[in-house]
């Protein structure tokens, strides 16, 4: 694996970041520790590139986030069918899959104590699953929108209350629709969508010689 960013400042007040990443693994042998587990091979490539923009303006401390995570991986995987490569071939898949990703957040104290965050996100993630064995190519896409929203109240220098409701989306992995040697795959597999809310308090006590946080999560 290999990370290489580029940061500049474009003014005082706006910056830019980009970030790209490089990931290569190759595995050879028993997926699982089951017994009677069968022999595979699995050659993954991931490709991700994070581009960011912020802007501070003078508004109420307002600033401005965003940018975009595009990924790109490709999936070489073979099951064989038993405990040696000469057993034979039982799957094999050549899988592409692409994500693409806007974001943008926006941050704003209304009043000095209070800090309010809003932030969505897109997301668009499709496979492309060449079956090699059999002729059951496959073509899938998944998309959501996410948001969040987040507040802070500094009550004092040293400790500060917040809230914040956020939304969850998690695709289902081309091993949980295609590839997985451990359970039985489901090409039909729904995202998880969760909705998650959680308040809570931070800071420092006893001249800042203590840290604490509580928090109330659903």
């Amino acid at each position: 694996s290999a990370t290489a960013s580029y940061e500049r400042s474009l003014s005082d007040k706006s910056d830019m970041k980009v970030t790209y990443s490089i990931r290569s693994q190759n595995d050879e042998g028993h997926p699982t520790y089951r017994n009677g587990a069968d022999i595979a091979e699995n050659e993954f490539l991931n490709h991700n590139l994070v581009a960011t923009y912020q802007h501070d303006f003078d508004f109420r401390r307002s600033r401005i986030i965003a940018g975009a995570d595009l990924q790109h991986s490709n999936t070489d995987n073979k099951d064989y069918n038993g405990r040696t490569i000469s057993t034979g071939v039982e799957t094999s898949w050549d899988i592409n899959a692409q994500v693409t990703s806007p974001f943008v957040q926006f941050e704003i104290s209304p009043i000095k104590p209070l800090r309010v965050t809003v932030a969505t996100r897109y997301d668009n993630v499709s496979y492309e699953a060449d079956d090699r064995v059999t002729t059951n190519d496959r073509e899938l896409s998944f998309s959501n929108l996410t948001s969040k929203v987040g507040a802070t109240w500094e009550i004092n220098a040293d400790n500060s209350l917040w809230i914040g409701y956020g939304e969850g989306f998690v695709v289902p992995t081309s091993g949980q629709l295609f590839t997985s040697t451990s359970v039985t795959t489901n090409p039909d597999l729904n995202p998880e969508e969760a909705k998650n809310y959680e308040c809570g308090l931070r800071g420092r006590l006893f001249k800042k010689m203590l840290n604490y946080e509580v928090a109330l999560y659903h």
